[in-house]
């Protein structure tokens, strides 16, 4: 797969796993933890495979030397293969169709309760956002959980991608850095990205607030 297909996949990764925590809350089964656990592995190897790629581009914008990345490219390229091959998939496919069954069958809704334990975590997150960028960064998993969580109870959470994207753009040159060294230019960026980010987070976290609290 290219990268953009990676990307995809890993988004795609990402809803799954917003869908069995909204089904979770709804339905206690060790199908659909079982679902998680999977889902969660396959997401951190995407994820990894995702910023090398991020970096591996970035290098090149940024004129860094990124040869040292290679190494680190094929070896998660090798464990995507492992991830992705007949075997696991069917597994994935097998786990998934027998947690909609589990899932059918329950008649508890429990959802309204998880929905606002949600919402207040991502507010405590945007208290925490100015203190610095380890907490930044704690928002933007918390805007990534929000949107597609909404998405997967028909709120479309869409709303919070800019959020996402600047403060995502931020943590991505952020780790070039560290990688490659520093450059003033990519170091001029991730701030203006930052910048962009507090300037929106608070109306975006009051509105995604509403919603789940709304949803459920």
């Amino acid at each position: 797969m290219d990268a953009e297909e990676i990307h995809d996949l890993r988004v795609l990764t990402r809803r799954m796993r917003a869908t069995v925590w909204v089904a979770r809350r709804l339905a206690s089964s060790e199908t659909l933890d079982r679902l998680r656990r999977r889902l969660r592995t396959l997401g951190r190897i995407l994820g990894e495979r995702r910023g090398l790629d991020v970096a591996r581009r970035d290098a090149r914008t940024y004129h860094l030397d990124g040869s040292s990345l290679e190494a680190e490219l094929r070896s998660t390229g090798k464990a995507l293969k492992r991830a992705l091959d007949s075997s696991r998939r069917s597994g994935l496919e097998r786990l998934l169709t027998e947690g909609a069954r589990e899932l059918a069958r329950s008649a508890e809704d429990r959802i309204g309760e998880s929905l606002h334990r949600r919402a207040r975590r991502f507010r405590e997150a945007l208290a925490r956002a100015p203190r610095g960028k380890s907490e930044m960064h704690e928002l933007r998993i918390e805007a990534k959980k929000a949107r597609y969580v909404l998405d997967a109870v028909g709120r479309m959470g869409g709303f919070l991608k800019p959020l996402q994207d600047r403060l995502g753009r931020a943590h991505d040159l952020e780790v070039l850095q560290a990688r490659l060294g520093r450059s003033a230019r990519a170091a001029r960026d991730e701030k203006r990205e930052r910048a962009a980010a507090r300037r929106i987070m608070r109306g975006l976290v009051a509105r995604a607030r509403r919603e789940l609290e709304t949803a459920g």
